[in-house]
């Protein structure tokens, strides 16, 4: 699928065996990430139905046969053709909080109206960052806000924060039609700047695949309370300590 797309007329593509040292740093690099995520993702699928049968139904509407084929590059490459998945993966991503992004000032700094000395091992949890950026928050903090700072990102309602809801994400379209939007609220899961995840589109584009062909292969239902608590333990990620699912068929679920 990557060389698929690297090959299309427009690319800077070289050759294989570039593309494929390239790729080295990518597999190494999120090995172990978007697995994490996608087991947390299974399990909030599997605690919201509707969330799938609303996949399903976008993903039956807006691709071409998409059930008897595998899915590919131009389905899910940019997430145009699919928001509401597009919706999904963004929403898993902020609720996982699978990773801390950790950084040392050059110099002293002051966040927040704190003082951080220069060298200082700075941990983000961008996870709990991303569910507490809501509108009430936001207003709170202004005394400690630089003052010609210019958010490029809504705020959170602050109903309903911590809720699986890919809705969140969704605007109107010029055409009427629900559209994804990034810029609805802040979520870092891929940090930010020039240091942010250098593999954020491949990451995306796997979480699009990977949750997209298990939706279409069946529905994940509920499995019982004590296998699905979501409680984590930590690696080199954070991983769910249960991730069971119940796969059943899609013509054995009743709308």
């Amino acid at each position: 699928m990557i060389i698929e797309k690297e090959q299309q007329e427009d690319s800077d593509y070289q050759s294989d065996q570039e593309l494929l040292d390239e790729l080295m740093g990518f597999v190494f690099a999120g090995h172990d990430t978007t697995p994490a995520v996608c087991s947390f993702g299974l399990k909030l699928l599997t605690n919201h139905p509707e969330v799938q049968k609303k996949l399903r139904t976008e993903l039956l509407s807006n691709l071409n046969e998409p059930e008897n084929r595998n899915i590919t590059y131009e389905d899910v490459g940019t997430g145009e053709k699919t928001p509401y998945l597009e919706a999904v993966v963004h929403e898993v991503l902020r609720c996982a909080d699978v990773t801390i992004t950790a950084r040392q000032p050059l110099e002293d700094i002051t966040i927040l109206g704190k003082h951080i000395p220069k060298g200082t091992e700075i941990l983000f949890l961008t996870g709990m960052a991303s569910r507490r950026a809501t509108a009430s928050y936001v207003a709170r903090r202004q005394d400690v806000i630089a003052g010609d700072f210019k958010p490029t990102k809504g705020a959170w309602a602050d109903e309903g924060v911590d809720e699986f809801k890919p809705e969140r994400w969704l605007v109107d379209g010029t055409d009427g039609k629900k559209v994804f939007s990034a810029s609805q609220g802040y979520s870092m899961p891929f940090g930010l700047g020039s240091r942010a995840c250098f593999g954020i589109k491949l990451a995306l584009l796997e979480l699009r695949m990977i949750i997209a062909t298990i939706n279409l292969g069946g529905f994940l239902d509920k499995v019982p309370e004590e296998l699905n608590n979501f409680e984590g333990y930590e690696e080199i990620t954070l991983k769910p300590k249960q991730a069971y699912v119940s796969f059943v068929d899609w013509e054995d679920i009743r709308d």
